[in-house]
């Protein structure tokens, strides 16, 4: 984006001019569409530059909120490879800064400088305070909770997981799933009581399957 009003297209297409396009663009407030338009491309020759006015600075008026827009390049008629409508590109822009800063922890309060441990059903282990809290799966080793100021942060209990797969477009060998095992699990909570080490040991196995190579 050249500004907040306007946009620069760059037609990368050899036979094509611009004005076989629409351009479609949604402007969002915190993830709300407030703003929306579609409008025919003026002349662009193949690998020409145009700068497309779309006003929406004046819609920017709450500084606390965060401002997205998306624009879509879209087929204005049919064609023999798709129908009118069909979009060939797509961006999107941030309009504004907004800074997300956790919810600050006062450790002067009663209660929050310390952090208890708890362990459940011989499987599970939490650490919480008065403003966040942290639980662990001891059979995996994996993250299942993680929660600031009452909200929980994960979706579904699914914390960060180990993940050993790579692409294997040129790899002969016949693909199959890592196997993930935990080794051990340790926590250890400092002598103030204000922190915890959590380690978590895995092991990965693959099996070796190779494919005949011509």
């Amino acid at each position: 984006m050249n500004d907040k009003n306007s946009v620069e297209l760059h037609n990368r297409y050899t036979v094509h001019n611009m004005t076989h396009f629409n351009l479609h663009y949604t402007l969002e407030k915190d993830g709300k569409v407030i703003k929306e338009d579609e409008f025919g491309l003026t002349d662009g020759k193949p690998n020409e530059r145009r700068t497309i006015h779309v006003p929406m600075e004046r819609y920017l008026t709450d500084p606390n909120a965060e401002y997205f827009v998306n624009f879509e390049v879209k087929l204005k008629h049919d064609c023999v490879w798709a129908p009118a409508g069909h979009v060939v590109a797509t961006e999107q822009f941030a309009l504004n800064e907004k800074i997300n800063k956790p919810s600050e922890i006062k450790t002067d309060t009663p209660g929050n400088e310390i952090l208890k441990a708890y362990e459940e059903e011989r499987r599970y282990v939490r650490f919480e305070n008065n403003n966040c809290g942290i639980s662990f799966d001891m059979a995996t080793g994996q993250m299942i909770g993680l929660r600031y100021d009452a909200q929980e942060v994960l979706h579904r209990q699914q914390g960060p997981e180990f993940n050993w797969y790579r692409s294997i477009n040129n790899d002969p060998r016949n693909w199959t799933n890592t196997q993930i095992k935990l080794q051990d699990f340790t926590w250890k909570q400092a002598e103030n009581k204000k922190s915890v080490t959590v380690i978590a040991e895995l092991e990965a196995i693959i099996e070796k399957l190779m494919s005949p190579i011509p």
